[in-house]
């Protein structure tokens, strides 16, 4: 991952984008558009799945979305929001400065999920979606084939 930011201090605005490959102009610019960054004022985010990525899951099926954080100031939460609505907020003010996190989950139908992080300054970090495509058991008869 690679990202802007405002002369170095934390508390100042960041982008992080994972960039495939060499790093040009041209590749941050299509990480950016393809949604695999985040934006933050302090606490940092390493998800399993990355952000702009598609999971494709049959209905039912159980997943978990696993992320990595790190703040100086020391975490305080995690939020993960899916469909516009808090799926679970996890407390981490005993968790230091860097801690794993993982939200397990059941597929129910096509929709997204983004995490916020806030650390224990009150500085956030905002992901862009993970995105999850609920596809038929092979041989079902249901979507293309």
């Amino acid at each position: 991952m690679i990202g802007t930011k405002g002369f170095g201090v934390s508390g100042e605005v960041r982008t992080y984008a994972h960039v495939a490959g060499p790093l040009t102009p041209t590749s941050f610019t299509r990480a950016m558009k393809d949604g695999h960054a985040y934006v933050t004022y302090g606490p940092l985010i390493f998800p399993d799945h990355m952000f702009g990525d598609q999971v494709r899951l049959a209905a039912g099926q159980s997943f978990t979305l696993g992320f990595d954080l790190k703040a100086v100031n020391g975490l305080k939460s995690a939020t993960l929001i899916g469909g516009d609505a808090v799926v679970k907020t996890l407390d981490l003010a005993n968790a230091g400065r860097d801690t794993r996190v993982e939200f397990p989950l059941t597929a129910g139908g096509p929709g997204w999920y983004a995490l916020m992080v806030e650390d224990a300054a009150g500085e956030r970090a905002y992901t862009d979606p993970i995105w999850v495509s609920v596809v038929a058991y092979p041989g079902t008869g249901s979507g293309p084939r």
